[in-house]
């Protein structure tokens, strides 16, 4: 694998863990290893296992990119719902699949921009070295 593509991988993994960590932090839950593990876990899984399906870091693309992103917070904040035994067709779990959907969306926004940014620079430098 590329190391852009490596980097892409765990910059996408940390925006969805910093997603689980404000969650945490937000719902007076505590930040520790098992909350992290119950949050985190499911939904980076799911962005993986869709990013793997989708073929996101081989061939990139915005609409690969927004269906990884649907498909895999949806799969993996349904499958967290489930292990924590909740109600996934309550108004309550729905609300809370949006919201998800909405702030990784914008955490991996957020993420993917500063990336492209620092990456044009250094391709932009380097060319110029040339």
């Amino acid at each position: 694998m590329p190391r852009r593509h490596v980097v892409l991988v765990a910059g996408d993994c940390l925006a969805l863990v910093a997603f689980a960590l404000v969650g945490l932090a937000s719902h007076d839950k505590g930040i520790g290893l098992h909350g992290l593990a119950r949050d985190a876990l499911p939904v980076v899984a799911g962005w993986l296992i869709a990013a793997g399906w989708f073929d996101l870091y081989r061939k990139g693309g915005r609409l690969r990119f927004i269906r990884t992103w649907f498909v895999g917070i949806t799969g993996g904040t349904l499958v967290r719902g489930a292990i924590l035994h909740r109600n996934l067709v309550g108004v309550s779990y729905l609300t809370f699949l949006l919201v998800s959907l909405i702030v990784t969306l914008v955490f991996l926004l957020a993420w993917r921009g500063a990336y492209r940014i620092v990456r044009n620079r250094i391709d932009s430098t380097a060319h110029a070295r040339e």
